[in-house]
């Protein structure tokens, strides 16, 4: 995701596109993987917590997700937005400020979840797209999952019917758009399909799926003849990854889809007892803490990345500027994770005990 938001900076300033189209296809397998991770772990809970009571305990739940997300997510798109024009201009990228309407109005998609509406209806402006654009993916999960939690439990007793209706309605509305689609796709050059949130129903209720099929058939997942079944699912997924990254399309739906099917997958072989994968590494468990700060300060990174090796002075068509920019925006992401994690997010991580 790092190196395909540094080739969007490229391309958008200069036309140049050192990782295409690997890179590019790598950051939006990134993007689907995360849907299907995400629907899976908050599925999985809730699941649980509907099999061993038979409830779940809404207010907890909603708790608990925003204890973990809105603060950071609030915090840093709020500042962001505040001195987008230093920021910019700090970064020398496109400072032109937005009428006073186009002002409130990041602040009110920002803080309505609704950054993936604000690029499909084209009210993106030079404020908010080098700030907070990025939160799209963000915007859409917190509007599923606030529509997610309350619809297992009306449907307790009917969650795999729920699941599966929620896999069509992704499908269906992909590949048979309402009429409105048409006049945003026409009009918004920036519009697409993946960022309206029904399009992602698909992914977050494929990884529903497997967390269904994890309590309700465990042994699917622990049993002495898994090694082998395993080796052919990573073979199927290999596959399905190298068709795509090196495939001639970019991000269709049907790329969206094989997407979603390779995740399923991935995480079929990662949860297996048998699993060819160690995720029980600490430097694993603890990327996988600052992994939600990684994705809120990666862009800075990329920019401060750009920056650096700009005072560097390296061409940017060279090969040692295109391996540079990627690790140094990586670099940047991470050491600014570490420490919102450090000093910032664990003290609500805290407070999440307080609602199990």
């Amino acid at each position: 995701m790092v190196a395909g938001h540094c080739q969007a900076v490229l391309f958008d300033q200069e036309k140049i596109s050192p990782y295409s189209p690997f890179f590019n296809k790598l950051a939006s397998f990134g993007v689907d993987f995360f849907f299907v991770l995400s629907g899976f772990l908050i599925s999985y809970m809730l699941l649980i917590e509907i099999k061993n009571t038979g409830n779940i305990n809404i207010k907890n739940f909603l708790i608990r997700r925003s204890l973990r997300l809105w603060p950071l997510y609030f915090t840093v798109g709020i500042i962001l937005l505040s001195i987008a024009p230093y920021y910019l201009e700090f970064f020398g990228l496109d400072a032109t400020a937005p009428t006073n309407n186009g002002i409130i109005g990041n602040f009110l998609y920002l803080l309505g979840f609704g950054i993936n509406l604000q690029i499909m209806i084209g009210h993106m402006n030079a404020y908010s797209t080098h700030t907070v654009a990025h939160f799209w993916s963000l915007s859409i999960e917190e509007q599923f999952y606030l529509l997610w939690a309350p619809l297992l439990f009306l449907f307790r007793k009917r969650t795999l019917i729920l699941i599966l209706l929620f896999i069509f309605i992704g499908i269906f509305v992909t590949y048979f758009p309402p009429s409105f689609y048409q006049d945003w796709f026409q009009t918004n050059a920036y519009a697409a399909p993946y960022y309206f949130t029904f399009n992602r129903y698909f992914h977050f209720a494929t990884g529903a799926l497997l967390a269904w099929l994890v309590i309700n058939f465990p042994k699917l997942f622990n049993n002495e003849k898994s090694p082998i079944l395993l080796k052919f699912i990573f073979s199927v997924a290999l596959v399905l990854i190298i068709r795509y990254l090196f495939g001639p399309f970019y991000y269709d739906a049907d790329e969206r889809y094989i997407n979603g099917g390779v995740s399923f997958l991935l995480l079929v072989i990662a949860i297996d007892s048998n699993s060819i994968f160690n995720l029980e590494y600490k430097w694993l468990k603890y990327l996988g803490k600052i992994s939600f700060g990684i994705y809120i300060f990666h862009i800075i990174g990329v920019y401060l990345s750009l920056k650096t090796l700009n005072l560097m002075g390296l061409a940017h068509q060279s090969i040692t500027f295109w391996v540079c920019f990627p690790l140094f925006a990586s670099v940047y992401a991470t050491s600014i994770a570490i420490l919102s994690f450090e000093y910032f997010e664990k003290y609500f991580l805290n407070l999440k005990n307080k609602f199990k």
